[in-house]
């Protein structure tokens, strides 16, 4: 006994087997014909969530290696930042060692320190005859300063970097001359005979560290 079914379209009984309806003339398609191609989109369904999922899980850890990075840069400009903190290349540091800076002391700044160390010897000199003693000349020492905070020789007064020179008559008394580190712009060496207010605003740092009479400090000159 053959089985009919209908047309889809117009509804006429149509033999099996028959590619078109008798009636209307519509294709008609077969049960086999339509599970091959309902398994053919399952199937091409099917790949397109997998090659989804594959895309999926060969981006998702892109992400935390991203966080990570970004993680690593954070800490190595932090460690930069601090060790430019801790450095300060931006403030100079000048000569290192005492008789570099007292040369280029007496190079820009001799006949400003002989006036005050003649200064301080007449001083010197009264206050040893009104004391009906005879004055000591080696009682006049010139002194270079360390600065005990950035254990250098530099030491910073009204925006500028400067080598601080005293010069001492005995222990009642001294005098400070300040002398920069480098030219200015004109080729000339800034120096500055301080004012009390001004040797109170860096003493708090400065200690005398090496000394040289009159004499020794010519010699710098000779040498």
């Amino acid at each position: 006994m053959s089985v009919t079914s209908k047309c889809p379209v117009c509804g006429a009984s149509i033999t099996p087997g028959s590619n078109f309806c008798p009636e209307c003339g519509a294709q008609i398609q077969s049960e086999v014909a339509r599970t091959t191609s309902d398994n053919k989109k399952t199937s091409s369904l099917t790949r397109s969530e997998r090659l989804r999922e594959s895309n999926q899980q060969a981006t998702s850890p892109e992400p935390a290696r991203s966080h990570g990075h970004k993680g690593l840069i954070s800490i190595i400009l932090l460690i930069a930042l601090i060790g430019l903190w801790a450095t300060k290349p931006w403030i100079p540091r000048g000569y290192k060692t005492p008789d570099n800076v007292m040369s280029w002391v007496y190079k820009n700044a001799h006949h400003q320190i002989d006036m005050i160390t003649l200064t301080a010897s007449l001083d010197n000199t009264l206050k040893a005859a009104g004391a009906a003693s005879s004055a000591d000349q080696d009682d006049v020492k010139i002194h270079l300063m360390k600065n005990t905070k950035s254990k250098d020789y530099v030491f910073k007064l009204k925006q500028r970097y400067i080598y601080l020179i005293r010069i001492t008559e005995g222990e009642d008394f001294y005098y400070e001359e300040g002398v920069a580190l480098k030219r200015d712009n004109d080729g000339k060496v800034y120096h500055h005979q301080l004012s009390r207010s001004e040797m109170d605003q860096v003493d708090s740092n400065a200690r005398e560290e090496y000394w040289w009479t009159n004499e020794g400090f010519d010699d710098l000159g000779n040498g």
